[in-house]
């Protein structure tokens, strides 16, 4: 286990109570799993900074180099050239995954299209599903135009246009390229690729709500580093041996912080839309107070957690109305798979 940059234990810290938008189930996902590695902690005394600094080391990554930021004006640049300067981990690289540019549909088989060439992230929040992919940043320092965080997403996303605010042209951000700016906010539309929509969204510091004259700068800033030529894994590297005949995976997510990372999936049946969460998180304070088919495991209020080679993972019904010992048998089968995507592929 990586001890990670004390920065990004003091930035996280700082906006934990800070507005939380869902663009995807998988955003949920993640947001239970966060909760629930809080409240274990404070169970047993931890710091609450811990359970985001303290993250699962999985597999070997690939480090990615970035162009630096282009002049004020310049159209975002899809497929960013590498530059030795700036070496960014990222998720690994899938290798079969067809790009945006090469066609692919947004969300394609729960895999990562959408990335940032930002040379100063601390933390990333993928999530992935047909149709939607959305992503957090959360940076090292405030940009200059006056912002630390923010989000992107690709396809259908209302959640980061959503506010009463100006709207006005914003052409060098690309194709169909509007903003959009409010008390303390500003975002952006536009079509980095033909027919492929994409918004963004900041936030202002709270010493410095007001959107003018940052919220420009802000958005073509990010539009500039959005990148969207490369397929990254959320992968699994771990299979479920049992589940529900009619249960599917809905979608995926990714917590990424420097070279290691934490993953999440919705399941959803034909007989319910409601999703239910299966979320990795840090292992080391699972205390099995229960057993299925002869597996231990623990039973809480927030749900069902156990250990499986070094890893740890808590299932929870959320809305879904799946009974305890479905979730409780799903549970239990899980085995590692090295190179699994999808946990439910049978």
């Amino acid at each position: 286990m990586n001890d990670l940059d004390p920065r990004l234990t003091t930035a996280l810290h700082a906006r934990a109570d800070g507005e939380v938008h869902i663009e995807s189930l998988l955003a949920a996902s993640v947001r239970r799993g966060v909760r629930h590695r809080r409240n274990r902690r404070l169970l047993i005394g931890g710091a609450a900074a811990a359970t985001v600094a303290a993250i699962l080391a999985t597999t070997a990554l690939l480090p990615r180099a970035t162009h630096p930021p282009a002049p004020a004006g310049t159209p975002p640049r899809p497929s960013a050239a590498a530059s030795p300067a700036v070496v960014l981990p990222r998720p690994p690289v899938a290798g079969s995954g067809r790009s945006l540019p090469a066609g692919a549909p947004v969300g394609d088989a729960f895999q990562i299209h959408l990335d940032v060439t930002d040379p100063d992230v601390l933390h990333l929040s993928y999530s992935s599903a047909a149709g939607l992919e959305s992503l957090r940043v959360t940076r090292g320092s405030t940009s200059p135009n006056g912002y630390d965080t923010y989000r992107l997403a690709l396809g259908d996303s209302p959640d980061l246009w959503t506010g009463e605010g100006a709207v006005a042209p914003l052409p060098e951000a690309g194709r169909k390229g509007e903003m959009k700016t409010g008390d303390g906010w500003a975002a952006l539309r536009w079509q980095p690729i033909d027919g492929i929509w994409a918004t963004a969204r900041l936030e202002f510091r709270q010493t410095d709500p007001r959107p003018a004259p940052n919220a420009r700068g802000g958005l073509l800033e990010i539009a500039r580093w959005v990148r969207l030529d490369r397929v990254l894994r959320c992968a699994a590297d771990f299979r479920l041996g049992w589940g529900p005949e009619n249960a599917r995976t809905v979608s995926c997510g990714l917590e990424w912080s420097g070279r290691t990372g934490l993953v999440s999936f919705a399941f959803g049946t034909a007989d319910d839309g409601s999703p239910f969460y299966l979320t990795e998180i840090t292992p080391g304070d699972v205390h099995p107070n229960a057993s299925y088919g002869g597996v231990p495991f623990q039973s809480g209020r927030d749900g069902s957690t156990i250990e499986v080679g070094g890893r740890a993972f808590v299932i929870e019904a959320g809305t879904s109305g799946v009974p305890k010992d479905v979730l409780q048998h799903m549970l239990t089968s899980i085995q590692p798979s090295p190179g699994t995507v999808d946990p439910l592929t049978r």
